[in-house]
């Protein structure tokens, strides 16, 4: 009898993924109540209300104040985190950030929409004077903790001054620029250039602009952390979530060819314009990548892609427009701001240089809302990828 002769055991790649996930207090006591209600056949929690706000005032002292109000019953389980209790409701109020910017997020479980919009309003009344009014977006932010476990923060992030033309001459104006990306089918953007170029403050101005023209706070996901990248899960809740904006920052290292070992880059890929589309949300990623050819062809092809911009510093007379314009109101510190920048020394700057020699000027800082001026575009710059 022949005896098969023993071969090595095959090569094999296999992957395992563990996803942990935490059930809190408020978490468990909603989930008994939810079980409880489905067995009597009742419907008291079917609707459910969620809401957020930002004020200036210390979390403590918020909670403190909204834990003694008289029409419900109340429950501290946490430091930051408080259980509503009446007839009918139950809610989850939780307080992040410091005295002078604390986000409040409500959520509320009832019978009627009647109640659970009484609810939320009921809660805000008492802090809606400390609210923080020029809130351009929310901002929640994808990270690795300690543990390795994919963790969420949420901040309010407040509208800035209007954005200037100047800093992006190979714009025709930064207003049609963004409300035509905005209009557009095109899913992508992509924001290249070295640090200081302004790519931040154009991604800040489209995201506060997407809030102004929803009438509402956008929700915006953001991350830059590969491994958070890797795992389906903030994808999926990009897509079902109410995200209008997906922001990834510093993505050299996500926006390199797939031939190159790029394992990450498909899951954007399907998202922009595969079967699980993104319905109109946007993906705006920002690199410091010197050359345009180190991304990925396909995610900047047309049709997925709306523009592929590179940002250059700015040229020693662009530099002199914009102080012109940050100044047109003071020439004493439009002469401190251009000693300060020693323009004449170099033959180009860094958006970042001339916005810093302008705050670092003068005896007083200038805070003033600048009216819009139209800037006529430079035939000696462009900006790359339109479609």
């Amino acid at each position: 009898m022949n005896t098969p002769p023993i071969l090595p055991p095959a090569d094999l790649d296999i992957c395992t993924e563990v996803y942990l996930r935490e059930h809190t207090f408020p978490h468990a006591m909603l989930q008994s109540l939810l079980v409880t209600a489905h067995a009597r056949r009742d419907a008291t929690f079917s609707v459910m209300r969620e809401a957020q706000i930002a004020v200036r005032r210390d979390p403590g002292q918020l909670l403190d104040q909204l834990a003694v109000c008289g029409e419900w019953l109340t429950l501290r389980p946490y430091l930051t985190t408080l259980i509503l209790r009446a007839t009918g409701v139950f809610g989850t109020i939780e307080v992040k950030g410091t005295p002078e910017h604390c986000t409040v997020s409500v959520q509320v479980w009832t019978d009627t929409s009647e109640r659970g919009d009484a609810t939320v309003e009921r809660t805000f009344t008492g802090i809606r004077p400390y609210r923080i009014a020029d809130v351009a977006f929310s901002l929640n932010w994808r990270f690795l903790d300690g543990q390795g476990r994919v963790t969420c923060a949420s901040t309010e992030e407040r509208a800035s001054e209007d954005l200037l033309d100047e800093p992006y001459p190979a714009l025709s104006g930064v207003n049609p620029f963004m409300e035509e990306y905005l209009e557009s089918p095109e899913t992508v953007l992509v924001l290249q250039g070295s640090p200081g170029t302004g790519k931040t403050r154009l991604i800040r101005a489209i995201l506060g602009a997407i809030s102004q023209r929803r009438g509402e706070t956008a929700e915006v996901l953001y991350s830059g952390d590969s491994a958070v990248l890797k795992s389906d899960e903030v994808f999926l809740q990009f897509i079902a979530g109410d995200y209008r904006a997906f922001v990834v920052e510093d993505a050299d290292h996500l926006l390199a060819p797939r031939s190159e070992g790029n394992h990450t880059l498909h899951r954007f890929l399907n998202i922009a314009d595969g079967i699980a589309s993104a319905h109109g949300k946007k993906i705006i990623f920002s690199t410091n990548l010197p050359n345009m050819r180190d991304i990925d062809e396909a995610l900047v092809r047309p049709g997925r892609c709306f523009a592929h911009l590179y940002l250059e510093e700015l040229q020693a007379s662009e530099a002199r427009r914009l102080l012109d314009r940050l100044c047109e109101q003071s020439a004493e510190l439009r002469a401190a701001a251009l000693a300060h920048l020693s323009v004449d020394s170099r033959k180009s700057f860094s958006v970042a240089e001339v916005y810093s020699a302008f705050r670092n000027s003068g005896p007083q800082r200038v805070s003033a809302q600048f009216p819009r001026h139209g800037a006529a575009r430079d035939p000696d710059r462009v900006a790359f990828g339109f479609n």
